[in-house]
């Protein structure tokens, strides 16, 4: 490994090389919380291909979702969300999710050599906090819109990668 050169010569708390402990320490925090204060749902893998989709509509309309899995995220849910359409004020539903991303790979993995990531299209169910909704409703779906691992102001404490960051919305069907 090279030497690394600086013209300041202080410690840097930032520096990769030293803080592997630190970073260790952050990254069983993230799991602990998740661990204790997350919630059960179901996650359902879009199986969506590139080569199969419609190059004119950019649409799959054979893709299917897979079967659900169970698996364990931090959730924050916004069920106020209101904003200003053409068509008037509308509500809508947003879900900040954070899941660790050994636990994905974990739980997804089919085998050591694939490692599944979360993808936008793919839809989160909150089953454990909807099962006892009236009228067996069952819990609300959320269609992921955005994955993030780097967000240095949330998730990434001391420069590490610990967890996904994933933005989600109101499922909303397509009809296609």
């Amino acid at each position: 490994m090279p030497k690394k050169y600086y013209t300041n010569t202080n410690f840097r708390i930032l520096d990769k090389s030293v803080t592997d402990c630190q970073r260790t320490n952050y990254y069983n925090y993230f799991k602990e919380q998740i661990a204790q204060f997350g919630t059960e749902v179901k996650y359902y893998v879009y199986n969506f291909q590139l080569s199969a989709h419609d190059t004119i509509y950019g649409e799959q309309p054979t893709a299917q979702y897979k079967s659900p899995i169970e698996i364990i995220m931090y959730v924050d849910l916004d069920e106020s969300s209101t904003f200003l359409s053409q068509f008037g004020i509308q509500g809508d539903n947003d879900l900040t999710a954070f899941i660790a991303v050994s636990s994905f790979y974990t739980t997804l993995s089919t085998d050591n050599d694939n490692r599944p990531e979360p993808r936008a299209g793919d839809v989160i169910q909150l089953s454990e906090y909807g099962e006892d909704r009236p009228g067996e409703r069952g819990g609300k779906m959320f269609e992921i819109t955005q994955r993030l691992d780097q967000e240095i102001s949330q998730i990434n404490p001391l420069l590490g990668h610990y967890v996904w960051l994933l933005r989600a919305k109101r499922l909303d069907y397509t009809f296609q």
